[in-house]
């Protein structure tokens, strides 16, 4: 994932410094979504593999959902500040009138996905609590390397996007976690791994 995300700042640096810019200022800001996802993940992952190690599996699953449905509505507050305060958010964080020019509209655009990627972090955390490592990693190879990296090239560098088309990719790979994530947990096959 690591390697997948340095070279997607690869490709977002090479649009220059205030493209670059702006792409830290959103991440920086983003945080405020991914890091209580992880720590909903983290609870989840916990709970999802004690009700395992007592035979509960009912209680697996709805700690899972339940899980997704807390971060979610984190999730759906959080879209709305990030949409309707993009402009303002970025005039708060950087004083370049370009930065917010080019920062603005990619971070209203990724505001729309933020409950796909907290679904996506907590649904993964899950599985990792289940013993199911293997398909999370698969997860995010196939979203990062296949659709995150190659999509910010085209919509970014060759279809002329700039940042913006970098963050399409982006929010099509958070998307794609998370309903990979979701139909790997609903289906349930996780319960039968053994650790």
């Amino acid at each position: 994932m690591w390697s997948g995300h340095f070279l997607f700042l690869a490709i977002i640096g090479s649009f220059g410094e205030t493209s670059m810019a702006a792409h830290i200022v959103g991440i920086r800001v983003e945080a405020i979504t991914y890091l209580p996802a992880v720590a909903w993940a983290a609870a989840a992952a916990t709970m999802i593999g004690q009700s395992l190690g007592a035979g509960d599996v009912d209680r697996a699953r709805r700690a899972g959902h339940e899980a997704v449905r807390q971060c979610g509505l984190l999730g759906i507050g959080l879209t709305a500040l990030f949409f309707f305060g993009a402009r303002l958010i970025y005039t708060l964080m950087h004083n370049s009138p370009d930065v917010v020019e080019i920062g603005a509209p990619a971070f209203r655009l990724a505001a729309l996905f933020q409950v796909p990627l907290m679904m996506g972090i907590v649904y993964v955390g899950g599985l990792r609590g289940a013993g199911d490592t293997r398909t999370p990693m698969l997860i995010t190879l196939f979203s990062t390397f296949v659709i995150r990296v190659p999509g910010a090239y085209v919509f970014g560098v060759l279809l002329g996007g700039g940042l913006y088309g970098a963050w399409i990719a982006m929010c099509i790979d958070m998307l794609t976690r998370g309903v990979l994530a979701f139909f790997r947990f609903a289906r349930g096959r996780w319960i039968d791994i053994r650790v």
